[in-house]
């Protein structure tokens, strides 16, 4: 009962954060963008593997496969803004 409001206070901002993002559109241009530089990176990298027949290398796989990296990098960038604790200690 004690950190109650301290919950409920963090909520709220995670869920003006979560609207704000929405709201502006910031979230399908970084999809966007993630899309077409991961479709521009296996365009050239198919180009250098293409000599190996594997269905692992094909150009869809290695756009997956890229889109994943960059979508991690992109978390790892935006949890890196946000403090570790959302109180701080009395």
């Amino acid at each position: 009962m004690q950190y109650t409001l301290a919950v409920g206070a963090a909520s709220a901002v995670v869920g003006i954060v979560v609207g704000a993002i929405n709201t502006t559109g910031v979230d399908f241009k970084l999809s966007g963008i993630v899309t077409s530089s991961a479709a521009d990176m296996a365009t050239s990298l198919s180009a250098v593997l293409g000599w190996i027949q594997s269905h692992a290398f094909s150009q869809a796989s290695i756009q997956h496969f890229l889109s994943l990296i960059l979508i991690a990098i992109a978390c790892i960038l935006v949890d890196a803004s946000f403090p570790t604790k959302a109180t701080t200690s009395c």
